[in-house]
């Protein structure tokens, strides 16, 4: 019998594992913005630690674009990319598939309920 972690822990571990890790730093060469990078992993960490991660989240991590730069010490684009792709993953395996959104119904379908009640 295998014992499978709960969710709360699963979360709380990913979230430590986003925070402790680091990047290599490049200079001279385009890179991404630490700044960029630091903030949304820092959001995604916070969420999954206060338990309010949505199915949402990996979507907004997976479509982030990063600010460049080549002056500035920045991180090197491929380790962020490779380390982002692998926090997608675990967000959608323990979070699940995002909702589809709601539809709003037109206000022609309302009035045909409305007769139908009738």
């Amino acid at each position: 019998m295998t014992s499978q972690a709960s969710p709360a822990a699963t979360a709380a571990e990913l979230a430590a594992r986003i925070r402790a890790t680091s990047f290599p730093r490049i200079r001279y060469h385009k890179g991404y913005d630490r700044y960029d990078v630091d903030w949304l992993l820092r959001k995604v960490a916070t969420e999954l630690e206060r338990g309010t991660a949505k199915p949402e989240l990996a979507d907004e991590l997976a479509d982030a674009e990063f600010s460049s730069t080549t002056v500035r010490s920045g991180y090197d684009e491929k380790a962020v990319d490779e380390f982002v792709d692998e926090v997608v993953t675990s967000l959608r395996e323990l979070l699940g598939p995002p909702q589809p959104p709601a539809t709003k119904p037109s206000p022609l379908t309302l009035v045909r309920r409305l007769l139908t009640r009738s």
